[in-house]
């Protein structure tokens, strides 16, 4: 029993007691009952000291004295001599050692044993039976980043992603699987798992046949929506166009921004059309064309933001245009009104141009409704500044 021998060389060397330099803890009648009534327990004691010994990483200092306590205490303990030890401790049971080595391992500095305080605090880590306990068990206390389930890489393995899957009593199981061809399975000695390292790293991983099907550009409803887009934007500005002449009845200004006509103009003679930038109405039920202006096109609603208007007359190089639609003022006063939304279908694209409702003067002001949604919120403006 060669731990054994090892732990009783161990207690020889570190006992407080001894005479001439000489240890006088260990004797032959010692050995005697090891080889006679105690027998059975050293024979058990050995089994767990060499899985202990498994365990110890020989790179860390505090594993190796953690390892020589557990030998010298477990010895003091079957012997009956624990008063003659260094850490002056009476130890319960061997139970109680083997849980102290644990923790050791895992957590640093052991505990108090339980006859030396009366309470545990809550907030120390739960202890682990290693007399009973597998070699995997002893494994996870000792490398507690290893998680069946989680992701690892290996330096030997270069980019690959493995999973843990399993834990034998021998060694671990890393799994790493290809887009094509078998699994690579990877089996780890205990000693060696601190080489495999935890990554947040996903594996590779191939799109379903359906799911990609459908999110090809040719199925996809996002290009289906930018094909609409672009579509509509082409109509309204094909629509603006077949109109442009009626830009030149209009006369443009500023302070107060408004449109006034150029020349007289008769009822239903001048329409205009808007331009703006489109985007799709996410909930075709929230329409509400008393605080946007909305086109139709194939059943659905898209809304129409007008561009930039230039109004800075004086700086010509300032960005902006000039859309005589955006620039017909709205009023709440009912007998200025001469303009008026009204729907009409452009090559299937419906669209709310302005119409004049009335015969208009020359140099008359263009009017429309306000939108009452409009109206109260300018009120409301009105009352908080």
């Amino acid at each position: 029993m060669p731990m054994l021998r090892h732990a009783l060389m161990c207690c020889a060397l570190t006992s407080k007691r001894s005479l001439e330099n000489v240890s006088r803890v260990i004797f032959k009648s010692d050995f005697d009952k090891l080889k006679g009534s105690l027998q059975k327990q050293a024979i058990k004691l050995e089994g767990v000291m060499k899985t202990s010994w498994g365990q110890v990483d020989l790179g860390k200092h505090e594993h190796v004295q953690a390892y020589g306590k557990l030998a010298v205490r477990c010895v003091m303990f079957l012997l009956q001599k624990q008063k003659h030890g260094r850490d002056d401790t009476v130890w319960e049971s061997f139970e109680e050692i083997v849980e102290v080595f644990a923790h050791e391992l895992s957590a640093g500095p052991s505990p108090k044993p339980a006859a030396a305080s009366s309470s545990t605090s809550p907030s120390e880590p739960a202890l682990k039976n290693l007399l009973g306990a597998s070699a995997a068990e002893i494994a996870i206390l000792q490398h507690s980043h290893l998680t069946i389930g989680d992701k690892y890489c290996h330096k030997d393995h270069g980019d690959k992603i493995f999973v843990l899957k399993e834990l034998s009593d021998v060694a671990c199981k890393f799994v790493h699987t290809p887009i094509s061809g078998n699994p690579v399975e990877v089996e780890c000695e205990f000693k060696d798992c601190k080489q495999w390292k935890k990554t947040k790293k996903d594996m590779t991983q191939l799109c379903d046949a359906q799911v990609a099907l459908a999110k090809l550009p040719e199925n996809s409803q996002v290009i289906k929506d930018e094909w609409n887009k672009i579509q509509i934007s082409h109509l309204l500005f094909e629509a603006y166009m077949t109109n442009a002449q009626h830009a030149k009845a209009v006369a443009f200004a500023i302070h107060p921004t408004g449109l006034l006509c150029n020349k007289k103009l008769k009822k239903k003679e001048l329409q205009l059309y808007p331009l703006g930038a489109v985007s799709k109405l996410k909930d075709q039920s929230k329409l509400d064309s008393s605080k946007g202006l909305y086109v139709r096109w194939k059943g659905e609603a898209w809304s129409l933001q007008p561009y930039k208007s230039f109004t800075a007359f004086d700086k010509p190089q300032d960005p902006g245009i000039l859309c005589p639609f955006t620039f017909v003022k709205s009023t709440e006063d009912s007998k200025l009104v001469n303009m008026a939304l009204v729907e009409t279908d452009f090559k299937g694209l419906t669209i709310p141009m302005l119409e004049n409702t009335i015969a208009v003067d020359k140099d008359a002001w263009l009017y429309r409704k306000a939108d009452l949604a409009a109206t109260q919120s300018s009120k409301k403006r009105k009352k908080t500044s």
